[in-house]
């Protein structure tokens, strides 16, 4: 599970004991500088660093297993970059409320400040000020109040390496031929639902692309109420993912 801008691992605390609780080992990691992780606060110096965080997790706890990497909101770039890169490492991507293309961002101003900046730790205060536009779910809302971890602000440096990591997957390529989950956000105010769907059906084979809608959640799909049951959906995609691949074979003589 890949966190996003401002968030870290414990953002999955509703969510990752329901697929626990299915059987899956469920693995979320803090990017540098994020959550519980080491390095300066906000930065990203390299966005390959990325790639050997994922990489050491699957090495960690799921080498030789099937492995499903579930990106929320910045963290879906962060998972369909590797899997543009990395094809080998994952059986399937889920990505929820992704926001490869967002409605509120950073202003023209603030863009070119952080292109003049971009090998410098600068700060910039994240686009999104108000929690509600993350959820209006009061056990969510009490939850990202309390929160001491999370970023109130990110480097220029490393809005230049998202940008970096960003063209892995925005180039035109051969599409992406493992199975994608698009848990959309239907209310969301943050994400970008059209852009983005019209990107994964662009990128991704048209015979490996789910897309979930939940039409009253907020963009914080992991305080959605559970009359989504966004956990009961993953795992019955999960489910047929691994019904349609039939590992073995049985001969007749």
């Amino acid at each position: 599970m890949l966190h996003g801008l401002e968030s870290h691992g414990g953002w999955f605390a509703p969510l990752g004991p329901r697929l626990a609780r299915s059987g899956h080992r469920v693995v979320a990691i803090d990017r540098f500088g994020s959550g519980l992780s080491d390095g300066r606060r906000g930065d990203l110096p390299d966005w390959r660093l990325l790639t050997l965080a994922l990489q050491g997790a699957i090495q960690a706890f799921a080498e030789g297993k099937e492995i499903y990497c579930l990106g929320y909101s910045w963290g879906a770039r962060w998972a369909l970059a590797h899997a543009v890169a990395h094809p080998r490492d994952l059986s399937g991507l889920i990505l929820m409320a992704p926001a490869f293309f967002v409605q509120r961002s950073y202003s023209r101003a603030a863009r070119l400040f952080a292109l003049a900046t971009k090998e410098l730790p600068l700060l910039l205060r994240m686009p999104v000020a108000e929690d509600t536009l993350l959820t209006n779910r009061p056990e969510g809302l009490a939850q990202i109040a309390r929160d001491t971890l999370r970023l109130n602000s990110v480097t220029t440096r490393l809005l230049f390496q998202s940008g970096r990591m960003e063209r892995i997957y925005t180039v035109p390529g051969k599409p992406l031929q493992m199975p994608v989950l698009h848990l959309v956000a239907g209310a969301d105010r943050i994400s970008d639902n059209t852009r983005n769907s019209t990107l994964l059906r662009r990128r991704v084979g048209a015979d490996h692309y789910t897309e979930t809608i939940y039409p009253a959640a907020d963009h914080a799909l992991m305080y959605a109420p559970d009359d989504c049951d966004v956990a009961g959906d993953i795992n019955r995609w999960i489910q047929a993912i691994c019904d349609r691949a039939q590992p073995w074979s049985i001969r007749l003589f």
